[in-house]
């Protein structure tokens, strides 16, 4: 009886020295754990062992995987290509005194391959945010040639197209929302990264004192301290400083560079910056007149009001909408530059672009207000507008148009279109329209 219990015993013992003779280095969150293992096998999908010959089987993803470090010194190394977990077996080449400074090398191995699929799926969304930005474009274009090609349709088949317009300008919206708060957790991610190397790369000898064999996590911390940001320049002193500067103040006081080019005939896009160490809001108000550098292309003049905060010295560009101003010219475009000026008729202007927008206007007929005050166009002279080769500013444009400046105050019998106004009422539909054009 005593020799069957001394075998017992025996076996026992020997069984807890078959255990732990392999290691395995995996990652679990933000930290990377070593455990010993008494049998290791490689699965599909999962890496399965025990902690004891008479343990429980453990499963892990192999996804999770660092290496395997077998007793014979042989290594089952785990990487991450093109989404699929590859395992590259290494015969011995290391001491087993290496072994823990190994652990940490596959630690920042992991964080620097983190830090790189962080950054790439970052190009990724950029590219994605990009490439809706320039879908976002496409439809401003394709709403703008639609109101000039829709425009003689009834009101109720415009009204449908414009809805139609702006649910797609809601859901790219949404759509460019989302890849926005993407990017930002990304960059979040990122930068806790490259502080978890910074402080893993400080000092190796201090986080590898050894094995832990029960395991406790190795961490490494989530945040370092961060530099103090330099100081901003100092503002320069105002000197009676304009109490509404618009641009045209700011560009000669020398506050601002500026730079503008064409797009088509609904906006130019405006470029500036600061050249002075101050905040300040760049004002381009409605009636801003872009003169062009290309004698044979249009001067534009700005419909809306646009506003362009600049708290740094880097250029911001903004799209300003706007009408062409001269109606003999060719529409400018992308290889047109313009210079900013006050227009001679800048009081008229003034006046008409907060109606024109309170109104909603529509392009044909802020175009046919404009050109009546820029150029004084008469009727026949507004029809040079082509829409898919016909006219695109009709009888009802021009009447609405003369309409919105004379809520304006701009005397619109001061002007040649007043001479057209039987051949523009023979045209016109019954309504209220004619009935206020008759009555003038």
């Amino acid at each position: 009886m005593k020799r069957i219990i001394i075998g017992i015993l025996l076996l026992l013992s020997g069984a807890a020295m078959l255990d732990a003779q392999n290691t395995i280095v995996f990652h679990d969150g933000n930290r990377t754990l070593a455990e010993e293992a008494a049998e290791v096998s490689i699965e599909a999908d999962n890496v399965r062992y025990k902690r004891t010959a008479f343990g429980p089987d453990i499963l892990r993803s192999k996804r999770s995987m660092l290496k395997i470090i077998y007793q014979s010194g042989v290594k089952d190394m785990f990487e991450i290509k093109n989404g699929k977990v590859i395992v590259t077996r290494i015969q011995p080449s290391a001491s087993p005194a290496n072994k823990d400074h190994e652990i940490f090398e596959d630690k920042n191995a992991y964080l620097q391959n983190k830090l790189n699929e962080s950054e790439t799926d970052n190009k990724k969304l950029l590219e994605e945010l990009k490439n809706l930005q320039d879908k976002n474009l496409d439809l401003q274009n394709k709403n703008n040639q639609l109101e000039l090609k829709f425009g003689g349709f009834s009101p109720e088949r415009f009204s449908l197209l414009q809805t139609e317009n702006a649910r797609l300008k809601t859901e790219l919206k949404s759509l460019q929302t989302q890849r926005q708060g993407k990017i930002k957790e990304l960059n979040n991610e990122i930068a806790r990264l490259k502080r978890q190397l910074a402080a893993a790369n400080k000092q190796p000898s201090e986080r590898t004192t050894g094995l832990n064999r029960n395991p406790t996590p190795d961490t490494v911390p989530d945040t370092v301290p961060e530099p103090d940001p330099e100081p901003e320049p100092e503002p320069e002193p105002d000197s009676a400083p304009n109490p509404n500067p618009d641009i045209v103040d700011l560009l000669n006081d020398k506050t601002v560079e500026v730079k503008v080019r064409g797009s088509d005939i609904t906006k130019v896009e405006l470029s500036v910056r600061r050249l002075k160490a101050r905040n300040l809001t760049v004002r381009i108000p409605a009636g801003a007149y872009f003169v062009s550098a290309n004698a044979s292309a249009q001067n534009m003049v700005a419909t809306e009001e646009k506003n362009i905060q600049l708290n740094d010295n880097q250029w911001k560009t903004v799209s300003v909408p706007a009408a062409c101003a001269n109606r003999p010219r060719d529409i400018p475009d992308s290889n047109d530059s313009f210079t900013v000026q006050r227009s001679s008729n800048s009081d008229e202007l003034t006046r008409l672009m907060p109606v024109l927008n309170k109104n909603r206007a529509g392009i044909k007929t802020r175009q046919a207000a404009v050109w009546i005050i820029t150029d004084n166009a008469s009727f026949a002279e507004l029809g040079t507008l082509l829409s898919n080769n016909s006219r695109a500013i009709g009888p009802v444009e021009t009447a609405q148009a003369m309409q919105i400046c004379s809520k304006a105050n701009i005397n619109i019998k001061s002007k040649r279109i007043w001479k057209d106004v039987p051949t523009i009422l023979h045209g016109l539909p019954e309504g209220e329209l004619k009935r206020w054009l008759s009555a003038q």
